[in-house]
C-alpha cells in the first residue's frame, strides 16, 4: 500500500483479535494509524470474546457506522454475535436513503456458504432475507470476513464478497471505483 495513491482508505474485516484483549486492540490502532489512509475496523466475533464488549468501546468506538467521501457512501455493520437486529437494519434502511455515490456495506459475517462445512454464522434466514431485500437496488456490494474463504456471490445487483483469512493467507481484496465501474481485485503480500 506504501506509495500507492490509489488506496484512499482500508476496511479491516474483523477479527483484529484473536480474544478481543485491550492491549491487542491497541497495537491494532497503532498498526492501523501507521498506513497513512483512514483505516476503518469492523468489529469480529473474535474482537468481543470474554465480555470484552467494553474494550471495543472504549479504543475503538461504534460498532456500526457510517463513512462519506470520495463518491461513495460506506456502511459498516456489526455482526459479531451472529445477528444483525431490528435497530441496526432500521438505522441502515434510513441511511441507504441518503447515500451518495457508489454504496458498499461491510460486516464480519458472511451470508453465504458454498458447503455446508462452511463457516456461516448469520443463521437466521430471516433476517438474512431482510438485509437482502434492504441492499437490493441501493447497494454495489457487501463485503465480509469471518468465512476464513473466498466466497463471492450476487443476488439481484448486489455482489456479496467473503474474503479469506489475511492471516493465513495474507491475501486482500482492493476494490476500485472509477467511471467505468466497480472492479474486485484479490492479491497476496
Amino acid at each position: 500500500m506504501a506509495g500507492d495513491h490509489r488506496v484512499k482508505f482500508v476496511v479491516v474485516l474483523g477479527d483484529i483479535t484473536q480474544n478481543g484483549r485491550a492491549r491487542d486492540l491497541e497495537k491494532f490502532i497503532s498498526i492501523a494509524q501507521s498506513l497513512g489512509v483512514p483505516c476503518y475496523p469492523v468489529v469480529g466475533n473474535h474482537d468481543i470474546y470474554h465480555n470484552n464488549w467494553p474494550a471495543w468501546r472504549d479504543l475503538i468506538g461504534s460498532t456500526s457506522y457510517r463513512i462519506d467521501g470520495y463518491n461513495l457512501t460506506l456502511f459498516v455493520l456489526d455482526s459479531a454475535n451472529a445477528f444483525f437486529g431490528a435497530s441496526q437494519l432500521s438505522w441502515l434502511d434510513r441511511e441507504l436513503g441518503t447515500a451518495k455515490g457508489r454504496v458498499f456495506v461491510f460486516t464480519h459475517a458472511n451470508l453465504f456458504t458454498e458447503s455446508v462445512t462452511d463457516i456461516q454464522v448469520l443463521t437466521d434466514l430471516r433476517e438474512r432475507a431482510r438485509i437482502m431485500s434492504l441492499l437490493q437496488g441501493r447497494v454495489d456490494g457487501m463485503i465480509s470476513g469471518h468465512a476464513h474463504k473466498r466466497i463471492i456471490k450476487t443476488r439481484g445487483a448486489v455482489r456479496y464478497t467473503a474474503v479469506e483469512d489475511f492471516k493465513s493467507t495474507k491475501t486482500y481484496c482492493r476494490v476500485e471505483v472509477g467511471p467505468g465501474g466497480v472492479s474486485y481485485t484479490f492479491a497476496a503480500l
